[in-house]
C-alpha cells in the first residue's frame, strides 16, 4: 500500500502544472458527482416530499378552520337556537306523552272482556228502568295521521269501544245509577249524556261512554 502511494506521488510530481490542474479538476468533478448522486439528490427529494406534506397539512388545517367557522355561524344563528329549543320542547313533550301512555295502558280492557262490562252495567240497574243497550264499532282514539312522533304512533293503536245505555228514572236515581257505573273497575270514559224529562219526575236518559283497548273488536 505504501509503495503504491509513493508511485502515485512520483507520477504526480512528473506532471506539468497544466496536467496537474486537469487532474485536480477531474478529481473534484468526480467527487462532486458522487456527492450529488448519493447525498444531494436524495436530500433534495426528501425535502420536496416534506414540503408537499407540509402544504397538504396546511390545506387540511385551512379546511378544518373553515368548517369550524361554518359550524360556529350556524350555532350562533337565531334560527338554530329556535330550532334547538323547539326540538327540546318536542322531546320533553314526547317523554311526557310516553309516560302518560304507560299509565293509560293500565286502564286498557281486553276485547274478550267487553261482554262482561255489559253484564256489570245491567247488574247496576236497581234504581232505574233499563230500556236498551247497544255497542258501536271500535274507532281510533286519536285522529292524527302521518306523524313521525313514535309516541303518537303508539296512541294511534289505541281504540275506543263505545257502549250506549238508555234508561228511565228520576233525577236522583239517574245520579245514583251513573255513580255506580263510575265505580266499576273498567275505567269508563263518558262520551255523551242526554236527559229528557217525560213526566216529572221521570226522565228518559241516554248515556254513552267508552273504554280503551289496544285491540280491535
Amino acid at each position: 500500500m505504501k509503495l503504491e502511494k509513493e508511485l502515485i506521488q512520483q507520477w504526480l510530481e512528473l506532471r506539468t502544472p497544466r496536467e496537474s490542474g486537469l487532474i485536480f479538476l477531474t478529481g473534484f468533478a468526480f467527487v462532486y458527482l458522487l456527492w450529488n448522486l448519493f447525498f444531494e439528490l436524495p436530500l433534495h427529494s426528501k425535502t420536496e416530499s416534506l414540503e408537499k406534506q407540509n402544504l397538504e397539512l396546511v390545506k387540511m388545517l385551512d379546511t378544518q378552520k373553515q368548517n369550524l367557522n361554518s359550524i360556529e355561524q350556524i350555532i350562533s344563528s337565531s334560527s338554530f337556537t329556535r330550532n334547538l329549543q323547539k326540538q327540546q320542547q318536542l322531546s320533553s313533550k314526547s317523554r311526557t306523552i310516553g309516560k302518560q301512555l304507560e299509565n293509560l295502558e293500565q286502564s286498557f280492557v281486553p276485547v274478550e272482556l267487553l261482554a262482561q262490562i255489559t253484564n256489570d252495567i245491567i247488574a247496576q240497574q236497581e234504581e232505574v228502568a233499563l230500556i236498551g243497550m247497544k255497542t258501536f264499532s271500535e274507532e281510533p282514539w286519536l285522529k292524527t295521521k302521518n306523524t313521525k312522533d313514535t309516541s303518537f304512533y303508539n296512541m294511534q293503536n289505541v281504540y275506543k269501544h263505545k257502549i250506549e245505555v238508555e234508561f228511565r228514572g228520576t233525577y236522583f236515581n239517574t245520579i245514583a245509577f251513573l255513580g255506580h257505573l263510575e265505580k266499576l273497575p273498567w275505567h269508563l270514559y263518558w262520551d255523551h249524556l242526554a236527559y229528557q224529562v217525560l213526566t216529572y219526575p221521570e226522565a228518559r236518559v241516554v248515556a254513552r261512554f267508552y273504554v280503551l283497548s289496544n285491540q280491535k273488536g
